[in-house]
């Protein structure tokens, strides 16, 4: 039997709670559950200081659960003699219950902001629960209540858990005044109609198991503990790189937990005895190792693994194929060369689970630019009784690209089976097959609006003249959908030749298809449409009066600003927004003194529409008004000023006013950044000693230092000596793994912060600090530094001795500097890797390290179509994706990587 613990304390002074109803309700449901007679329940109320490690003592209890208030750092809080508050310290509670950390299993603190007793207590104890934030009284019980009720149902605590989390989720009791906070009773009291936020749901912390130990597990005979130890290794992985990646890529799902890999050094002792386990004879065993190696983002995994994970291709249980080619496509940029023939006689199987295999496989797992060789059975499969089956094949062959499959999906398209028909075409969007053009066009007028939509889509891809006349033709058709499904696709088509004909449009009866024909003519961006569509700024519906604006903008049409600043008195607030927004992308000089106006309008939307567009203007005249705009209570509308003043900054050319802004701290970071940024493009020699003010200030936000430095390098002055010591102090704690952890609005979307930072600096020409390369040899060749720190070293070192031109040659002590690292056996893995990648990124032939090792030369991959190499970790990612192709990162790709030199001039 299992004992829980209960100790409660409610002080006086504080909101009462109903801990009584916790209690009773936790009672209740353990009661009731299947298996709870399992459990014995002890509480002790009131409970003091003292009274903890006494209760433990005498309970002895497998399970602790606090009921009370918390305080975040300051502690939880219990009561002392006289009933008053009393704070018992985190260091406190965590080593207490190291005493007990061979007897207690779980610890339940259901209190506010208890995450920080919850990390401490949780190493020492298995399983921790804390609140991250304030939570409502009703919900903390309603929390207890779910988790006991699982443990009742003979869940474990994990399980449990995510029950009680569920059971918050899903609460309908109406909602308390009160949360489990520290504070008199009117000071926690809430409106009744507050929700639970996100980031107030429980925490699970899990005491963390040292990697010596699971590698011991590894070799049990028992298949079981070398699945268990496998399992904790892969988690153990994924949890380190969350920590690192720091939301990085969550929205596309595509990160890899590589990245480069700044991974801990301890667990990469693991990857040996993890591929030794490829060759295990249990099936489990070897589909666990090899997850968990694509979790140990590190360059030496594919150096040890891959020709082990190669020969698993040809498992016969496509359990264990399956794990072999998600692994590898994970390790090479190429994996699909190699796996492509084992999947596709996966293909081939009759097992219908083998199958479906090879589908996933070949759909989800990104080999699709190299399996020409399933393009034969799968036309095959177009033609399976199976309607999943068709449409599953036809859907891989669009993805694959395949002009031999074009002819049997345009009979396709004829299916009974309206899925198969949406697929088909948009397998044919995906070939751009003109062929299918006129069949895809019969195809808008199909019964079900998603085969209209996938056909329309496909007709956008392919984008061919031979599909203008007929859609010309449709746009007279009685049906008011497919009159606005061909508008859509002429507008995406971008076709000229329809221009007089969605004119027409523009007065349709169909106020569905007005507004497609005015977002169509905003797509085609003509002149043509001009007087049309300022006619329409004036028509009676309010959608199209929005669409007009917008298109106007879109077009950038001179005649339409007068109009338009008519529209800002427009009733309808969306409608103004428009207005604003147009007049904004219209860059319309005569709109500024309406636009500032608009800065004081009671309404965040005006006042922030309004900003954003004077930024577009790039008004100088608006600098100061934008500058009070700071200050605005409204989030948005104060980013947007900031985002404001940074483009007015970036045309302003007076060093003594940009100076100014870069000195003034009451400013928003952000914008004394892009002053400095701007300083350094126009070279202000002016602007350097209070530039090295910022640069030398610890306390000045990490964006503005960072851009103080840059501009340093480029205004070319003559270096000072409190310049060159700091340079290598500013690098190590500019690349620090542990501190600036914010995120910097303009630089290169959502990287993780070192990443940004790493490449932030491969885009600082070294200009008249020689001190710089000098510096990151020192800290590669160190091995005093962090890890991170000298593998970004090395990084950047390969972007600053890249010759401008044939004739002059990298630097020879950074060639040595970086061949010492590669040459050195004992030095770490993955700074090895990119010491020789930025070797060859020099020209220096490095193909014998990446053979020896297995590995590809990064230089030699040749990335899908839509993706680019990422120097910082060899791997390709999406151009438009949550990787390498956030807004400025894939630019800058493509001027590094794509042929221009550094140092050329850009146009």
């Amino acid at each position: 039997m299992k004992k829980i613990l209960i100790l409660a304390a409610n002080p006086q002074g504080t909101s009462r709670l109903r801990l009584d109803r916790e209690v009773r309700e936790i009672e209740e449901g353990l009661r009731r559950s299947q298996l709870g007679d399992r459990f014995q329940i002890e509480h002790r109320w009131a409970s003091r200081p003292r009274d903890v490690q006494r209760s433990l003592l005498d309970v002895d209890p497998q399970i602790v659960h606090f009921c009370g208030h918390g305080e975040g750092q300051a502690g939880l809080v219990l009561e002392d003699e006289t009933g008053q508050v009393k704070l018992v310290s985190t260091e406190a509670l965590s080593n207490l219950f190291g005493l007990f950390a061979d007897r207690v299993e779980c610890v339940l603190l259901n209190a506010c902001y208890a995450e920080v007793q919850a990390n401490a207590i949780a190493q020492n104890i298995n399983y921790v629960i804390g609140m991250r934030q304030e939570i409502r009284d009703d919900l903390a019980i309603a929390f207890s209540v779910g988790f006991y009720k699982g443990l009742g149902a003979g869940q474990l605590i994990e399980a449990a858990f995510e029950s009680g989390c569920q059971t918050i989720q899903g609460n309908t009791l109406e909602s308390s005044d009160l949360n489990r906070k520290l504070g008199s009773v009117d000071s926690t009291r809430k409106a009744k109609t507050m929700s639970l936020p996100d980031d107030s749901i429980p925490v699970l912390r899990k005491k963390a198991t040292s990697v010596s130990a699971l590698i011991e597990l590894l070799k049990q005979e028992d298949p079981n503990f070398r699945i268990r130890a496998s399992s904790e290794l892969r988690e153990m992985g994924t949890r380190i790189s969350n920590a690192l990646s720091a939301n990085v890529y969550e929205e596309s799902g595509s990160s890899r937990v590589g990245e480069g890999d700044i991974q801990s050094q301890e667990i990469k002792a693991a990857i040996p005895h993890l591929v030794a386990l490829l060759n295990d004879q249990n099936t489990n065993v070897r589909i666990s190792a090899a997850d968990t190696l694509r979790w140990i983002g590190s360059k030496a995994v594919p150096a040890l693994a891959n020709p082990t994970l190669v020969e698993l291709l040809k498992d016969k249980n496509p359990k264990v194929c399956e794990a072999a080619v998600v692994t590898l496509n994970f390790l090479l940029p190429d994996a699909a060369t190699i796996a492509v023939d084992p999947v596709i006689e996966l293909l081939k199987d009759k097992d219908t689970d083998a199958r479906q295999y090879a589908y996933r496989l070949l759909n989800n797992v990104f080999l699709i630019a190299k399996t020409q060789a399933a393009v034969a059975p799968l036309i095959q499969l177009l033609e399976d009784k199976d309607t999943h089956v068709r449409a599953s094949a036809a859907e891989l062959l669009g993805n694959i690209e395949a002009p031999d499959a074009v002819a049997p999906l345009i009979e396709l398209l004829e299916d009974k089976n309206a899925s198969v028909r949406t697929s088909a075409a948009q397998a044919l969007g995906n070939i751009q097959a003109l062929d299918a053009v006129e069949s895809l066009i019969q195809l808008l007028k199909d019964d079900y609006w998603y085969v209209r939509d996938s056909a329309a889509q496909a007709l956008r891809d392919i984008k061919g003249q031979a599909a203008v006349d007929p859609l010309i033709q449709l746009l007279r058709n009685k049906d008011a959908d497919v009159r606005k499904r061909a508008v859509e696709a002429l507008g995406n088509i971008k076709a000229l030749d329809a221009v007089e004909s969605l004119i027409q449009l523009l007065e349709d009866k169909d106020a569905s298809v007005r507004i497609s024909a005015v977002e169509a003519l905003r797509n085609i961006s003509v002149q043509a449409a001009v007087n049309s569509l300022i006619k329409l700024l004036e028509n009676k519906n309010t959608d199209i009066r929005a669409s007009a604006a917008e298109a106007l903008g879109n077009i950038q049409a001179l005649d339409a600003v007068e109009p338009l600043i008519k529209l800002l008195e427009d009733e309808d607030e969306y409608v103004c927004v428009k207005a604003v927004e147009a007049l904004g992308n219209i860059q319309a000089l005569d709109a500024v003194d309406f636009l500032i106006k608009l800065l004081d309008n009671k309404d965040a939307s005006f006042r922030a529409s309004a900003a954003e567009a004077l930024g577009n203007i790039q008004a100088p005249d608006a600098v100061e008004p934008l500058i009070k705009l700071l200050k605005d209570e409204n989030g948005n509308v104060s980013e947007s000023a900031v985002e404001a003043l940074r483009k007015i900054i970036k045309a302003q050319i007076k060093a003594e006013s940009l100076v100014k802004l870069l000195e003034n701290k009451e400013i928003e970071a952000h914008v004394r950044a892009s002053a400095a940024e701007a300083l350094g493009n126009i070279k202000a020699q002016a602007a350097v000693d209070p530039l090295i003010k910022r640069l030398q200030d610890r306390s000045e936000d990490w964006e503005l230092r960072l851009n103080a430095f840059a501009a340093l390098t480029k205004i070319g002055f003559k270096a000072k000596s409190v310049v060159d010591p700091l340079v290598k102090s500013f690098l190590v704690e500019a690349l620090q793994n542990n501190s600036m952890k914010e995120k910097f609005s303009n630089f290169y979307g959502n990287m993780p912060y070192y990443k940004r930072r790493a490449f932030f600096f491969t885009t600082i020409e070294p200009g008249t600090l020689p001190s710089l390369s000098k510096a990151l040899r020192e800290i590669l060749t160190s091995t005093d530094d962090d890890y991170k720190v000298r593998y970004s070293a090395a990084f950047i070192l390969g972007y600053f001795e890249l010759p401008i031109d044939s004739t002059q040659a990298p630097s020879g002590e950074t060639i040595m500097a970086l061949k010492s690292v590669v040459n050195n056996p004992e030095e770490d893995f993955d700074i090895r890797w990119m010491s020789a990648f930025s070797l060859a990124r020099m020209g220096q032939d490095m193909n014998q390290f990446f053979t020896e090792n297995n590995l590809i030369n990064p230089i030699l991959i040749n990335c899908q179509k839509g993706e680019l190499l990422d120097p910082y970790t060899g791997w390709c990612e999406s151009e438009e994706g949550g990787g390498a192709g956030a807004e400025g990162w894939a630019k800058i790709f493509r001027e590094m990587l794509g042929g221009k030199k550094k140092g050329e001039e850009k146009k």
